[in-house]
């Protein structure tokens, strides 16, 4: 079996709902809430960097739901190259995490 790196994936729409509801119509309120750095949350909101331990834990804190705002993936490694890439995690072919573990 080839080795698989697992991520984890936001889904955006459904954090893009919870905000709406709440009241965070801006990557600056939502920032606020969860205690973190407008621009991190701006960079991790429009994809251009993988959603950390930090944004993760915060947007469970305040919405209360892992699964409903992420997903684990199996996806291919990244190689990144110093000073051309741009820090994006590749689309590529990813797979359902539940379909991973009963195939394993």
């Amino acid at each position: 079996m080839e080795p698989s790196v697992y991520r984890i994936r936001l889904r955006r729409d459904e954090l893009d709902r919870a905000c709406e509801a709440a009241g965070l119509n801006s990557a600056y309120a939502l920032a606020r809430v969860i205690g973190m750095n407008r621009s991190t949350v701006t960079r991790i909101l429009a994809g251009d960097l993988q959603p950390g331990a930090a944004f993760i834990a915060g947007v469970v804190a305040v919405f209360a739901r892992f699964d409903r705002y992420f997903e684990v993936v199996r996806g291919e490694t990244e190689v990144v190259v110093p000073g051309i890439d741009s820090g994006r995690t590749p689309q590529g072919d990813v797979e359902d995490v539940g379909r991973a573990r009963r195939a394993a």
